[in-house]
């Protein structure tokens, strides 16, 4: 099983007691996820970003914990906590100046199906169409007017923290393989 806790403002200095807490029980691990997004309620947001950074890393700690109980090989650990540190980095970057340094994959490699048939290309925008409207021809869908602009807005505007996205996003950029030891290591100092 695997806990995954939403940070925001409301619970960021929790963090500490929840890590603890959760260790009790045998979890395969215990993520932590920045907010995302524009949420109903105002007070709901994320931590300043100094605080973002310590969370970040009791994050990469705990995750380092689980790594260590279940006595997983070196080249697995590389490889999670490179790429944990690696998405905390950009996330950092976003929030930091905006800058994320390829563009997002939203729409390409992942997408957002809705209940009721909905696509969006990420969660966090609206819907370019519905499935059913399309014969259920994802391809047919994706090549829409909708589609495209929402596409081409991705390409010029979205700089987000969505983890699931990031990830896609680092799944596709050639150097990746190269930068996990690289923001292993940086962890490690």
């Amino acid at each position: 099983m695997v806990v995954n806790t939403t940070v925001s403002a409301l619970n960021y200095k929790d963090i500490d007691e929840m890590i603890e807490y959760f260790r009790q029980f045998n979890l395969t691990y215990h993520n932590f996820e920045l907010l995302r997004g524009s949420p109903k309620e105002k007070n709901l947001t994320l931590p300043p970003l100094s605080e973002v950074k310590k969370i970040h890393s009791k994050a990469i700690r705990a995750r380092n914990y689980y790594i260590e109980r279940m006595k997983l090989g070196l080249l697995e650990k590389i490889s999670v906590l490179g790429i944990t540190k690696y998405t905390q980095s950009l996330k950092e970057r976003v929030l930091d100046s905006g800058d994320f340094p390829f563009i997002c994959s939203a729409g390409k490699n992942i997408i957002v199906l809705e209940p009721d048939g909905q696509v969006k290309l990420c969660e966090l925008l609206p819907s370019v169409g519905n499935l059913k409207e399309y014969n259920y021809d994802i391809e047919v869908l994706l090549k829409n007017d909708r589609t495209k602009r929402q596409m081409a807005e991705i390409a010029d505007h979205c700089r987000c923290t969505h983890v699931c996205f990031i990830n896609m996003s680092v799944a596709n950029d050639i150097k990746t393989p190269f930068k996990l030891p690289y923001y292993f290591l940086k962890w490690k100092k």
